[in-house]
């Protein structure tokens, strides 16, 4: 057997630490949801719902890191359930945006407190970002309470609908385009885990750096044909909100992680104002064999 190269040994100790750093990243947001639900003595339905994503989040990112054979063969299988493609953005907004909306994260998405306190008069409009982070810590502290008890009442019922009405009223518009594919899968299985990890990341990112003074939506796009699955998000933004420090820096190294083991495509969106990210995955991962003639001329 030939030896392996330094390059191709710190190859493999950089994409094991990739997923290391993975498996936290996704853990952390679910255990907070779980730990704010037993605090708060919501619904059982609920924390049992954030232990099984947790479980079949598991499954994935094991697979992801010991056999993306075995992570292909499982999503080919998945050929039936009650999960649908739209079920799986509903399901990601509402984990992003709850992970985000705990005090741990407050500094990360300040940009939208500030602004919402602007918009409804709770400070002037000429208020700096330096101004509100030094001389309004306690109206941030309010919002952020108030916030995440709203949103969390929300989610005992949650509706698409819903959740983007809150999301245009704190954060930004949400545009959806292209949710229509009737395809199903299971629930917790290997299709919806797999697109909720990268959903999840790319409407983290969105929230996270959004900026825009005339409140530009945020645009979540399905796209398929007979070679690829797409998932964009285009985000507006500054080059000023990407400067800031809101993260370990490694959400777009998952990205690419996940897509090279699904002979996918996450091209390494550059940061700038109008941001466009988008995730491909090879079209006969996600669908049936037999249904791949609606496709063809």
């Amino acid at each position: 057997m030939a030896k392996l190269t330094y390059q191709q040994l710190s190859a493999d100790k950089q994409e094991l630490e990739d997923i290391i750093a993975m498996v936290a990243h996704k853990f952390r947001g679910t255990l907070q949801s779980i730990e704010y639900n037993v605090e708060h003595d919501n619904l059982k339905k609920r924390s049992l719902d954030a232990v099984h994503t947790m479980r079949g989040l598991l499954n994935s990112l094991s697979l992801i890191s010991i056999s993306e054979q075995r992570l292909r063969n499982q999503l080919k299988q998945d050929v039936q359930g009650e999960s649908t493609i739209l079920f799986v953005l509903e399901k990601s907004l509402a984990m992003a945006i709850s992970q985000l909306l705990t005090v741990y994260n407050t500094n990360k998405i300040s940009q939208h407190y500030f602004a919402y306190a602007k918009r409804t008069g709770q400070i002037s409009t000429t208020t700096t970002r330096k101004e509100w982070k030094n001389n309004h810590y306690r109206l941030g502290q309010k919002l952020q309470s108030e916030w995440e008890n709203s949103f969390s009442k929300l989610l005992n019922e949650p509706r698409l609908d819903k959740i983007l009405a809150w999301t245009t009223e704190r954060f930004f518009p949400v545009e959806i385009h292209g949710f229509t594919d009737t395809r199903r899968f299971e629930r917790y299985g290997a299709i919806e885990s797999t697109l909720t990890i990268i959903m999840t990341e790319m409407i983290l990112n969105a929230i996270k750096y959004y900026a825009s003074a005339v409140r530009t939506p945020v645009q979540l796009h399905w796209y398929c044909d007979n070679k690829v699955y797409r998932f964009v998000c285009k985000n507006p933004s500054l080059k000023e909100e990407w400067r800031l420090d809101k993260g370990s820096g490694r959400g777009h190294s998952f990205l690419s992680l996940i897509a090279k083991k699904l002979g996918g495509d996450f091209p390494k969106p550059s940061f700038q104002d109008n941001y466009v990210a988008e995730f491909d995955i090879p079209t006969q991962l996600l669908m049936e064999e037999q249904d791949e003639s609606v496709f063809m001329d």
